[in-house]
């Protein structure tokens, strides 16, 4: 155990015995699980909000993806939307994070110019900011609906 957590739960116990408390192994055996169980989910956070950064981009693999959010959409359901065109890795991670930023109800409807692999906190800034993409798609004359369709698709559009 490391030298710091030692002291802390000394400190404490010093300060329960103070207290006339009855049995302090039992004490200790608590506050040792208490500062472990603390220690734990800190590390979770932490990991949940800043570890995995997997999903940055890398020079040369920006792909766009265009991305509608509908009026009354939810967060959970525009990370699911996110993770299945490939813009984020994790949408359990992506509500998360925008929950705990106080985002969650702060997307705005529109179109939006994003990126496959984007950074969650990035993909959450463009969904907030409200600075919709218009765009601009040419059909050409005599394109099939299956190609208008590839076309669409090719373009991240669809």
């Amino acid at each position: 155990m490391s030298d710091w957590l030692t002291e802390l739960m000394d400190k404490c116990i010093g300060e329960l015995q103070r207290m006339d408390l009855p049995d302090t192994s039992v004490t200790r055996k608590f506050l040792f699980a208490l500062v472990v169980g603390l220690l734990a989910l800190s590390g979770i956070l932490c990991y949940a909000l800043f570890g995995d950064r997997s999903g940055s981009i890398t020079a040369g693999e920006r792909l766009s993806v265009y991305i509608t959010v509908q009026p009354g959409m939810t967060g959970s359901s525009i990370g699911e939307m996110l993770e299945k065109r490939g813009v984020i890795g994790s949408k359990q991670k992506f509500w998360l994070i925008a929950k705990l930023g106080g985002e969650e109800r702060k997307f705005k409807a529109g179109t939006y110019h994003m990126y496959v692999n984007m950074p969650i906190r990035e993909a959450i800034d463009v969904l907030t900011g409200g600075e919709v993409s218009m765009l601009r798609f040419t059909i050409p004359e005599g394109f099939t609906v299956r190609e208008i369709a590839a076309r669409l698709e090719r373009e991240g559009i669809i």
